[in-house]
């Protein structure tokens, strides 16, 4: 290999010169360290002011990943030098001071070395002592070598999908190993967590392809069996003009942009997915490591289309119908910003997580296709905001600066007690708020704690051993809350380290049991992943007769790994008088690790009969994922006090009003019982008032009636079920969340 790379030494030679060269402009930081050598990942900021973080957009650049593509280094110094070195131009200036630059010429310092010493020129991953025993394991020759991560396979984003350390692919023997666990590499958690805090608009990750198979090309998150990302208008736009900015350094014309197809725990599929960035993997070049000329003529191609990105990013490049929106969230009773998620036409895209604008300067930006839209704006502790017919115009940027009012927090203070005698009961408490991201795990090891909590609808959990959980969903309207809590019993115990012939059905099914992460779990992906277009369940007869004096809660602890938004999970419980299966809990995302599910059964009406439980998965014909693994489930009972009669026969004129489940993002049940037939009206609203659905109109007879909603047709958010008849009215708060 040519001389004229850039080994690690000399890449910190440029930068200190760059840095003393143009101190006003360029600030270099360490934003990590290797996993063996403990070397420092570099850093550089390119701006009018690099030691601040400003209002402008972010664009990262990031030189190597694999250490064998040493191409991308030369790129990202050469990017560095022209930036700078153009300083005494207008153009080459106004760059800097509207648009703030990242760039990292290697994010695997480690790998870099065994490139740069000769040791193995064709070694991919970082330097991973794999075997633990403190020796690096290497194989002249592609492959072969058990030391080592691939970088480019440990983002948290399908890693599970990815080589083991073991596997065996002909001629290139562990050299994709995803590592460990997502993110167990210190190069690709550095690189996680910087693009989680600076949220950039734009990414290239530079690439070269020792095969040729991928060489010259411009690779775009995703298409999962043709399953493409919400923003697929934006990220083809963009790739197609970068793509038509790098000329082929053999046989004529431009790179091809194409789109990523493994899902593998790759950065850029995951980079979109977790932060908004429309990220890229530009493979330059048509060889690998080229001779020196050949390196300064792929270089030299390379720049038109990084710069090009720079200059998309503050409004000095368009791309035809396409305009720029950015918005502001500015706390002005404060006078500062507040990051606040954004939804575009009331829409939360299920596979993607939600979309922030910046805590430290309050600013979003986001390329849309000309047109109308509508926005929200929420977060917990704030009030809501919301702009209808915001327009966005080819070329132009439109910017909407919104007046956030924050909600002043309040102490509060929980208690939690024993039914028998009010003694103060150490428990644990989970409270959820209404943005379903922002979550409290409090400890009550005396019973009591005070917190600070803005108003808000929550869901709450209280648990302590051998007491029946408390799950309840309420409004925030006091700031004193005690928890009556009954010693309970197991009166089920699931742990699933049998398969007991359970009734199951549905076509393809594939229930089983299968050992994971230590655990012993109940799954219907024997396989290794859920079957297309079905509909399989599995039927768990508890044996335990429900009846009206006792209350009992369920307890599941499990991990759901489903296609967001389009397969689903469903817990179900059986309603004899009904005669239907009601659900409780529905789940469709990606994991977030285990989980400890509670659910309170006393709104579900199930007597009649013996508590059954029911498993359904409902999947559509794309994208199989791992599915649902259950590690037990465990159904508490308590006796109730003599004081409450839940189920007990309505006085006259009295109703009562059930929402399930709640949180809700799949089939909602509303329940509603009255002592006598009633003339009512009967509504879904939004939090605006405004009616979404009318459920019932004119005369409902007495007793349970049950009400249909399929609410995934509706937009995230808080809702009411409204009851107005018979000279009294009643709401009922719930959450649909996607």
């Amino acid at each position: 290999m040519s001389s004229a790379y850039h080994n690690n030494r000399e890449i910190g030679v440029e930068l200190d010169s760059l840095r003393r060269r143009y101190p006003d402009w360029i600030a270099v930081d360490t934003i990590g360290f290797s996993a063996l050598h403990r070397q420092p990942i570099l850093l550089a900021k390119l701006s009018d002011n690099p030691r601040q973080v400003e209002s402008e957009p972010a664009v990262l650049f990031i030189g190597q990943m694999h250490a064998e593509e040493v191409l991308g280094v030369e790129v990202a110094l050469e990017l560095m030098k022209r930036l700078l070195e153009g300083l005494d131009y207008d153009t080459a200036r106004a760059r800097l001071q509207e648009v703030e630059v990242y760039i990292i010429p290697t994010i695997n310092p480690d790998g870099s070395d065994v490139v740069h010493q000769g040791l193995d020129l064709t070694f991919r991953k970082n330097c991973r002592d794999n075997i633990g025993d403190g020796v690096f394991r290497y194989t002249a020759g592609v492959g072969l070598d058990t030391s080592g991560v691939d970088l480019n396979r440990n983002f948290d984003l399908h890693w599970n999908r990815g080589d083991s350390l073991y596997q065996v692919r002909e001629g290139e023997s562990y050299n994709y190993y995803r590592g460990a666990s997502p993110f167990s590499e210190p190069e690709a958690r550095a690189l996680g967590d910087l693009m989680l805090d600076r949220r950039f608009l734009f990414c290239i990750t530079y690439h070269s392809s020792r095969s040729g198979q991928n060489a010259e090309m411009v690779i775009a998150p995703w298409n999962w069996e043709s399953r493409r990302p919400p923003d697929s208008p934006a990220l083809d736009a963009v790739g197609s003009a970068l793509a038509g900015r790098l000329p082929r350094q053999m046989g004529g014309g431009n790179y091809s942009l194409v789109r990523a197809t493994q899902r593998v725990g790759q950065l850029p599929d995951w980079a979109y997915q977790a932060t908004g960035a429309l990220t890229y993997m530009v493979e330059v070049g048509a060889v690998i490591q080229p001779d020196s000329i050949t390196m300064q003529q792929v270089v030299a191609s390379a720049l038109p289309s990084a710069m090009f990105l720079i200059d998309l990013s503050c409004g000095r490049e368009r791309i035809g119908e396409f305009g720029f929106l950015t918005i502001m969230t500015i706390d002005r009773m404060h006078n500062r910003p507040v990051s606040m998620e954004v939804l575009l036409n009331s829409e939360r895209e299920p596979v993607l997580e939600p979309r922030l604008s910046h805590p430290a300067t309050g600013r979003f930006d986001a390329l849309l296709p000309n047109g109308s839209y509508s926005l929200a704006l929420l977060q917990n502790g704030c009030m809501p905001f919301e702009r209808d017919q915001i327009e966005v115009i080819s070329g132009e940027r439109r910017t909407i600066v919104a007046d956030i009012t924050t909600i002043p927090a309040t102490s509060v203070r929980f208690r939690v007690i024993t039914a028998g005698d009010s003694s103060m009961l150490p428990a644990a408490i989970r409270l959820y708020a209404s943005d379903n991201r922002t979550r409290y795990n409090l400890a009550l090891p005396q019973g009591q704690i005070e917190y600070n909590l803005p108003f808000d609808i929550y869901r709450l959990e209280a648990t302590s051993p051998n007491y029946l959980p408390v799950v309840e969903t309420f409004e925030l309207n006091r700031d004193n809350w005690t928890f009556n809590m009954q010693p309970a019993e197991i009166v089920y115990d699931e742990n699933f380290t049998n398969d007991l012939n359970w009734q199951r059905g549905g076509w393809g099914e594939r229930w089983g049991i299968e050992t994971v992460d230590g655990r012993t779990c109940l799954t219907e992906s024997l396989a290794g992943d859920y079957v297309y277009s079905t509909v399989v369940w599995l039927l768990l007869e508890t044996g335990i007769e429900y009846r009206a004096e006792y209350d009992y809660s369920l307890q599941m602890i499990h991990r759901p790994y489903f296609e967001p938004g389009m397969d689903f999970a469903t817990v179900e419980f059986y309603a004899h008088r009904m005669r239907e299966w009601l659900p409780a809990a529905m789940f469709s995302q990606f994991p977030h690790g285990w989980d400890t599910l509670f659910i309170s059964l006393r709104d579900y009406d199930l007597a009649g009969g013996p508590i059954c439980i029911r498993l359904k998965i409902t999947t559509d014909e794309e994208v199989n994922e791992d599915g649902w693994l259950i590690d037990r489930m465990i159904l508490y009972r308590t006796i109730l006090p003599r004081s409450v009669e839940p189920y007990k026969v309505l006085k006259p004129n009295e109703i009562t009003l059930s929402v399930f489940p709640n949180p809700a993002n799949g089939t909602l049940k509303i329940l509603f019982k009255s002592a006598s037939a009633l003339s009512v009206n009967l509504r879904l609203l939004d939090s605006r008032g405004r009616i979404v659905y009318e459920l019932s109109r004119g005369d409902i007879p007495s007793g349970a009636q049950s009400f249909s909603i399929d609410s995934r047709s509706l937009p995230s958010g808080l809702y009411y079920t409204r009851f107005e008849g018979n000279n009294m009215a009643l709401s009922k708060p719930m959450l649909i969340l996607r």
